[in-house]
């Protein structure tokens, strides 16, 4: 990982993770999980370039799937970014 400011999502995670996720979620595994199934599709992204559009198509895809794990994904995409 670079010093300063996290250049993509992939490197946001590491942050995320480490800082966050071990120390103050019951059950770190989800974000792991998370990370283990959706990290391909954006962890190579910037920051700067993912729009509301590529969050909500990719949303919209896995709700054809399953609903409640879209709502799950989405809600640790949001926690990673924010």
């Amino acid at each position: 990982m670079t010093v300063g400011k996290p250049q993509t999502v992939g490197e946001l995670y590491e942050l995320y993770y480490t800082r966050h996720a071990l120390a103050n979620i019951r059950c770190p595994k989800n974000v792991f999980y998370f990370a283990k199934v959706h990290g391909d599709h954006w962890f190579s992204q910037t920051l700067a370039s993912i729009t509301r559009w590529d969050v909500q198509e990719w949303v919209d895809k896995l709700g054809l799937h399953s609903k409640s794990a879209a709502n799950r994904a989405l809600h640790h995409l949001s926690a990673i970014i924010n």
